[in-house]
């Protein structure tokens, strides 16, 4: 097991496991800090990003960006999976495009959409499984397919936190990759995201909206899921072919709250030709004065897909109200 380790601002002075609770009581903030002993099972021989060590404030809304450089040689990436604390919303990788030059590595930077300095950009890598054995949230991609990560390549991690304490909290997550050598590798994978982001629900209305993705080459889809936040209502994903045909991969009819920060990915086994779509919806009810809008509700489709080598993102849709 690597362990690599990053620090980010408002660091504290490190300490071990065991001194959780006098950390709380020296302090007065919260200590929902991930330690590596406690997943050393879980985590195995897998490469470890231990992300920044920082504290966030009382009632924040936080992202945290760290930037690296892959030196592990070149591999194939089958997944990974991460474990955050109370305060976490996610914590995801993915493929910077920045050079060293622009963003060197350990680069740590507040990345929260509201702050003045924009977030590096970057394509998630495959979508993060839990550490947890009990929580089985992303099915495995099949044998001899898994993403490419080649020596040299930049990556970006992004921890967000949401503080709805009185106090301030103390984090620090686990990030583990699952790795394998190129030999084994027999097709790569990359991540297909739709992603919907103009729409405007009115003040207690129900809107939802629609999106329509297709590709230029045939490919086979093995999960899906959505990202909604608490506002949501239902999600659906159909497959409609060339003919006009449609079938339901995956639906969501009743949408709980808490699953914003809990992956929802369904295993499917199907094949997208070109003059195929993807077609997602989002269903969302507005009990607020004012209108929803992105990024206080999201609708993103992810999609396992092969062969792609890089990461798809498309973005459009339109919106239906009432």
């Amino acid at each position: 097991m690597l362990v690599v380790l990053f620090l980010a601002g408002c660091v504290q002075e490190p300490v071990l496991p065991g001194d959780r609770t006098s950390v709380e009581r020296d302090t007065g903030m919260m200590d929902d800090r991930v330690f590596v002993e406690d997943h050393a099972e879980a985590v195995g021989d897998d490469v470890v990003l231990q992300g920044p060590d920082a504290v966030i404030p009382p009632h924040a809304d936080v992202m945290l960006c760290v930037a690296g450089t892959w030196r592990g040689g070149d591999v194939g990436l089958r997944g990974y999976r991460v474990q955050q604390g109370r305060i976490g919303h996610h914590y995801m990788i993915g493929r910077l495009q920045a050079s060293e030059e622009e963003l060197p590595d350990g680069t740590a930077v507040d990345c929260t959409p509201a702050m003045d300095t924009p977030m590096p950009t970057y394509f998630p890598f495959l979508f993060p499984d839990s550490m947890d054995p009990e929580e089985d949230l992303v099915p495995d991609l099949p044998v001899g397919v898994a993403e490419r990560l080649s020596d040299g390549d930049r990556w970006l991690t992004q921890a967000h936190y949401v503080n709805h304490y009185d106090r301030a909290v103390r984090v620090q997550d686990l990030l583990a990759l699952d790795t394998v050598s190129v030999d084994s590798v027999d097709e790569w994978s990359s991540a297909w995201i739709m992603e919907g982001e103009d729409f405007s629900i009115a003040p207690g209305t129900t809107g939802s909206w629609t999106m329509e993705c297709g590709l230029d080459s045939p490919v086979s889809i093995r999960y899906t899921g959505p990202h909604m936040h608490t506002y949501g209502i239902s999600w659906k994903v159909e497959l409609v072919r060339a003919s006009g045909e449609s079938t339901v991969l995956s639906e969501i009819p009743e949408w709980q709250p808490e699953w914003q920060n809990v992956p929802r990915f369904e295993a499917v086994d199907v094949a997208l030709e070109p003059g195929d779509v993807l077609r997602s919806t989002c269903t969302w009810t507005n009990p607020a004065d004012e209108p929803l809008r992105f990024p206080q509700e999201m609708c993103i489709t992810f999609n396992a897909v092969h062969p792609m080598e890089d990461t798809t993102i498309c973005k459009g849709g339109w919106q239906t109200d009432g």
